[in-house]
């Protein structure tokens, strides 16, 4: 396993770490696959009334992503840093990552 510690994220209004989350007025119509990028397909239910956008962070400064090959996280909404505009530091032992993401939290 690989342990990342999210070192660095773009202000908000850059926008690139930010992704609509998974609501409950989405239904999923194709799950997420290398055929569609890892991004699915997704169906806005009719609530009879308007449906706000909205949007919110990826990754948290500080935050540890566990991935089997530095790649895709093992638990959880599988995220991939490398798709979004933040920087990683890398760590083979739980340890590491967690002694660096207290150095940047309490930063």
């Amino acid at each position: 396993m690989i342990f990342q510690v999210i070192t660095k994220v773009p202000p908000l209004e850059a926008g690139g770490n930010l992704a609509i989350p998974h609501v409950p007025w989405l239904q999923e119509i194709e799950p997420p696959n290398e055929l569609n990028s890892w991004m699915g397909r997704y169906e806005v239910f009719n609530m009879g009334a308007a449906v706000l956008s909205f949007r919110q962070p990826v990754f948290e400064l500080g935050e540890i992503v566990i991935t089997a090959d530095g790649d895709r996280e093992i638990v959880g909404a599988q995220r991939k840093a490398s798709k979004w505009e933040v920087e990683v530091e890398e760590f083979d032992n739980i340890e590491g990552a967690v002694t660096r993401s207290q150095e940047i939290t309490n930063a």
